[in-house]
């Protein structure tokens, strides 16, 4: 090489020395590629500006919107953006500068690019999120602390930062910033956005009926004209509006519009297309009865910030109807897209597509999309689409619903800029859901409406939205007939529900006949064998119930297939055979059945711990596969269940107190039988159905007498016992208590003997404390008490003493003595019930009479003092008897003596009378000898003693008998606030007497007394 040469040699051009311009281009191209798409999607009203505030700028007369525009094709992918970036720093300054001219009021402004948003330094927000996705969130209802803090900082010297710093409220910070900027990151590439404006473009000349084969040359000269536009001098003479698009759009079809007349083999565009079929502008009113306002209301919460709305579930379930009233309630213009036509077609899918674009071009961009049936190629066909349409939608504030039959994957969401709050799995109907259809038109009385509602929701599977409105549109068609009432509760389907579930059956055979046949038979075989097990399946069980004998070889297929479709999905991953094939189970043996049944339940019992939910999952599969061990182990479980752990479990459980009251579940096992039977009260307790639990507690006594072996009975009555007669709510009658209680006194030393001290499990800790008077039978007899209900109870329970042995009646009587400080609360439970709920007592006297005569022989004083005064007390207060009530009185003393409870009786009675100084003189005649008797009787003699004499102005008098009676309590903790009340009642006469400063000191030794007891 010369000297000359070598001095000429110039460097290399390489691309890694000199990369040149071609970012610089290929950004300014993508600018005028998101120009020419705004063009395309003005309104009539708007005009887009070029290169004047931002890139673009879309005016109106009531808003203006500055779009600017980033784009890289960096090697490591696009350029990320933060809070912190100098391009979002520089593009906010200038926003905030613009809001402060006279039109500032009416800007909004959006940052588009094709990167994504990248985490601040030094600014952390919740869940660590980007700052600028968290404003976002922001704008709708986050808090607005972090990023009003991050932007304190980041523009502290600003004039954003200072308005931040003056402390707006959060809706003026909202109003004013937030929601007047969008964050439009992750925009589609050049090449996706190409795609989409030649897609649009051609719909705008189909929609014009010129030749789809100019739009190719259309878009070229459109994206032309944009690009000499924005080049113009003067900013005045670079604005687009729709005329302009119109007339170069129409000039640019000239040609091929005159060529394609003169072609006779090109057919003119049609009328009717994919738009009019598939494609519809959702209406301003809705026809639909049940509006669903709290559902709708829920999801709205739910789903605040979520570009997307994904709603999810089995046929039937109203996904569409949902959808619909969810984009009624958010309001705006919405296009709704139906793919079901389509959805198995991908060709199809995209040809739908593409006539929501040609809408979109046409009428102007929605305030949101309802996109239905997505499912099946639709899905992967139109993936990067919809992504690129909810961006630019959201960059507008608007939305899309999705309806689909499958729950979407975490991925999908998230390329569709949502999370995981934004698929809903579509409710059934609530009870109000139904009150609305039943009250809607033609409806049943008004004080029916709500009976009708229940019934019809019970009956349609907890209120399954289709076979709900069906019900009720047959119902309506009939008036309402009081025969439908009970349909589909115990009998055969009714005609709505099934011609209803015909109609389902012919839609799944269609769906699997696109199997091949294999694969149709063992998905027709997997849900058989699913509606056989009671209320839900979890994976593991579909799998053993698909490799039972005779196996599935294709059940993976199938249970993909037919999840989500007709596999309803349950909280916590379960699924279950939608309702609407409720009917196929006919198809299966009854063997059969009971044999996936019997699987199910072993499967529950296996599974791990048994809890609300399983629990009774494996009982109902035992129960309806007669699986005996089972049962068994699970009445043993549940009866020893925590209650709290019961409670939850008697939900699920509560269908067994509809069962049979009057016959054995079990005739060929009694032990069984009266297993469940006991199960079933201990249900019944738990929902606290009080009447039905007593009932039941009746049956099981006849059921404890089957059990043929006498070590088992005696074992099972023993816990019977012991949970009837500590059940909180059972209205057990007094009789049937009393023989629970007695033969378990009976069986008690077989149980001993059989199974040691320690299966009796007695509360030693209680018993203990009343002495070796009281035993088990005893405390239990006791406890019962509390359920006499009236005198009518009453009676039932003297007779019913009356005719076991007068060994065992004095010793229930006793320990009931020794609880309860004597018999009163035994003899006086029944009228004081009668009374309260304002029953007519002379039936109570007739009650309490016969019960004198029955109790009379059984030579108890103490029984007989207290009925005598209660048939007094029922005389005088209940029928104002006072003559009859003090004879009652009277033969009592002449017959038991003058004792303390009748004396105070009588003194009542007389008090009532305004005879004063006679009950008086009779209570201080007694004085001395009311300190015998019980706590509570004494101090009620005493202050009942003290009352009559202060009417009487003896109040020396009275003040001393409160005094004995404070003396008497105040050394028994449980009376002491009690013994502090009797004080004050002292000091009370003694200040009517006359005796001020001793009234103050006994007010003081009240206040004493009160300062050291619980103040409840």
């Amino acid at each position: 090489m010369s000297r000359r040469e070598e001095t000429l040699r110039i460097p290399s051009l390489s691309p890694a020395r000199f990369p040149g311009a071609s970012h610089v281009l290929n950004g300014f191209r993508y600018q005028l590629m998101q120009s020419l798409a705004a063009w395309l999607s003005l309104r009539n009203d708007e005009e887009l500006w070029l290169e004047v505030s931002e890139d673009f700028s879309i005016r109106s007369a009531e808003a203006a919107e500055d779009v600017q525009v980033k784009a890289s094709r960096a090697a490591a992918g696009p350029k990320t953006y933060s809070l912190q970036s100098d391009d979002v720093q520089d593009v906010l300054q200038r926003f905030w500068v613009r809001t402060a001219s006279p039109d500032g009021g009416k800007r909004r402004l959006t940052f588009v690019a094709n990167g994504g948003a990248a985490r601040e330094r030094y600014h952390e927000f919740p869940d660590k999120v980007p700052g600028l996705e968290y404003w976002h969130k922001a704008a709708i209802d986050a808090d607005t602390a972090p990023i009003r803090a991050a932007l304190s900082t980041i523009f502290a010297d600003e004039p954003l930062g200072t308005w931040i710093a003056s402390n707006p409220s959060d809706d003026e910070f909202r109003e004013r910033l937030l929601r007047r900027v969008q964050w439009a990151l992750n925009a589609a590439d050049t090449k996706t956005i190409t795609g989409q404006l030649r897609d649009q473009v051609a719909a705008f000349y189909l929609t014009k009926k010129l030749p789809a084969t100019a739009a190719d040359m259309g878009w070229r000269l459109l994206l032309d004209h944009v690009f000499e536009t924005a080049s113009q001098v003067e900013p005045d003479q670079r604005v687009l509006t729709t005329l302009q698009l119109h007339r170069i759009v129409e000039e640019s079809a000239v040609g091929p519009a005159l060529a394609q007349l003169m072609h006779k083999g090109v057919a003119a565009p049609r009328d009717i297309t994919a738009h009019s079929v598939l494609v519809n502008e959702l209406v301003d009113e809705l026809k639909i009865d049940a509006r669903r306002d709290e559902t709708l209301r829920e999801i709205l919460i739910g789903t605040r910030g979520e570009p997307v709305i994904w709603i999810y579930g089995a046929h039937g379930v109203g996904k569409s109807t949902l959808a619909r009233l969810l984009a009624h309630e958010i309001g705006g213009r919405w296009l709704t897209l139906d793919l079901r036509p389509v959805q198995k077609d991908a060709v199809g899918s995209l040809a739908a597509w593409r006539e929501i674009t040609r809408a979109i071009t046409v009428d102007g961009v929605p305030d949101g999309l309802v996109l239905d049936d997505f499912a099946e190629a639709a899905p992967d066909t139109l993936r990067r689409r919809l992504a690129e349409f909810v961006v630019s939608l959201k960059t507008r504030g608007g939305r899309v619903i999705i309806t689909s039959p499958q729950k979407p994957a975490p991925a999908r969401l998230s390329e569709l800029g949502a999370t995981a709050n934004a698929a809903i799995q579509a409710p059934y109907f609530t009870e109000q859901d139904v009150v609305d259809l039943v009250g809607a038109s033609n409806a049943p009385q008004d004080d029916m409406i709500h009976a009708w509602a229940v019934f019809i929701r019970v009956s349609a599977s907890g209120g399954h939205p289709l076979l709900t409105a069906a019900k009720v549109s047959s119902l309506r068609a009939r008036d309402w007939p009081l025969s439908g009432l009970t349909e589909d509760i115990g009998q055969g389907p009714s005609e709505a529900v099934r011609a209803t579930r015909d109609e389902a059956r012919q839609l799944l055979l269609r769906e699997l006949s696109a199997l091949d046949g294999a694969r149709s038979l063992d998905a027709g075989n997997v849900l058989r064998r699913i509606a056989c097990v009671f209320d839900r399946v979890d994976d593991d069980l579909a799998r053993k119930l698909s490799h039972a004998d005779p196996s599935i070889t294709t059940a993976g297929d199938a249970l993909a297939v037919l999840r989500g479709t007709w596999l309803e999905m349950l909280p916590g991953g379960d699924f279950r055979v939608s309702p609407l094939l409720g009917d196929i189970i006919s198809d299966v043996a009854p063997a059969d059945a009971d044999k996936w049944r019997r699987l199910a339940a072993e499967h529950w019992l296996s599974a791990g711990t048994l809890n609300e939910r399983t629990l009774p999952l494996c009982f109902w599969n035992a129960f309806w596969g007669k699986h005996v061990l089972v049962l068994h182990k699970l009445c043993d479980v549940i009866q020893s269940l925590p209650r709290q752990v019961l409670r939850g479990a008697a939900a699920l459980l509560s269908p067994m107190t509809m069962l049979v009251t009057d016959r054995s579940f079990y005739p060929d096992d009694p032990m069984l039988g009266a297993n469940l039977r006991l199960l079933q009260f201990v249900v019944a307790n738990a929902i606290e159905d009080e009447a039905l639990a007593g009932r039941i507690a009746s049956r099981l006594l006849v059921e404890l007498d089957d059990i043929p072996v006498a070590q088992i009975r005696s074992l099972l009555t023993w816990v019977s016992a012991y949970k009837v007669l500590m059940a909180e709510h059972a209205r057990v009658a007094p009789s049937d208590a009393l023989e629970y209680a007695t033969r378990l006194r009976m069986e008690m030393p077989r149980v001993l003997e059989i199974a040691g001290p320690s299966f009796a499990r007695s509360p030693d800790e209680i018993l203990r404390e009343f002495g070796a008077s009281v035993d088990l039978p005893g405390f239990l007899f006791a406890a019962a008490i509390p359920r006499i209900r009236g005198s009518d109870d009453f009676l039932a329970l003297i007779h019913a003493l009356d005719e076991i042995c007068a060994a065992d009646r004095n010793s229930f009587l006793d320990a009931s003595a020794v609880i309860f400080d004597g018999l009163s609360v035994f003899t006086h439970s029944g009228w004081t019930h009668d009374q309260l709920e304002e029953r007519d007592l002379k039936h109570t006297l007739i009650c309490y009479d016969l019960a004198q005569v029955v109790a009379k022989k059984w030579g108890r004083r103490d029984l007989m003092i207290d009925l005598a005064c209660a048939r007094s007390i029922i005389v005088d207060e209940g029928l104002s008897k006072a003559a009859e009530a003090i004879e009652i009185v009277d033969v009592a003393i002449e017959e038991y003596g003058r004792d303390p409870a009748l004396i105070r009786q009588k003194s009542k009675v007389l008090g009532h009378y305004d005879r004063d100084m006679e009950a008086a003189d009779l209570l201080i005649s007694i004085e001395d000898e009311v300190s015998l008797e019980s706590p509570f009787d004494r101090a009620l003699a005493l202050r009942d003693g003290g009352t009559s004499a202060a009417r009487a102005d003896r109040f020396a008098d009275a003040a001393r008998l409160f005094g004995k009676a404070h003396d008497v309590l105040s050394g028994v903790e449980a009376h002491r606030a009690l013994a502090a009340g009797l004080l004050a009642d002292k000091a009370l006469a003694l200040w009517s007497g006359g005796d001020r400063a001793s009234a103050l000191m006994s007010i003081a030794d009240a206040l004493d007394e009160v300062g050291n007891i619980d103040p409840s």
